[in-house]
């Protein structure tokens, strides 16, 4: 697991690999950020509902309606 030195977004990451893979999970946050203009280094916990939000559309492709809702759910509990 590629991990960087900050807890949010490790832990966004651990909750998304069991459903997206390490891989896809790094990259939809990768991608999240950079449409909130924000690098993954520099997560605060303001900007987790903000990127849960932004996965939730995306989610739904690989975990249906009630699957994003609530890996979304778990994350802006972060």
């Amino acid at each position: 697991m590629n991990t960087l030195n900050n807890m949010y977004y490790n832990q966004i990451i651990e909750i998304l690999s069991p459903f997206l893979g390490n891989i896809m999970a790094q990259g939809a946050v990768m991608a999240q950020c950079k449409k909130i203009g924000i690098s993954p280094e520099k997560i605060t916990k303001g900007d987790i509902s903000k990127l849960a939000e932004g996965m939730k559309k995306a989610l739904v492709v690989f975990v249906g309606t009630d699957g994003a809702l609530s890996i979304t759910e778990r994350i802006t509990r972060i």
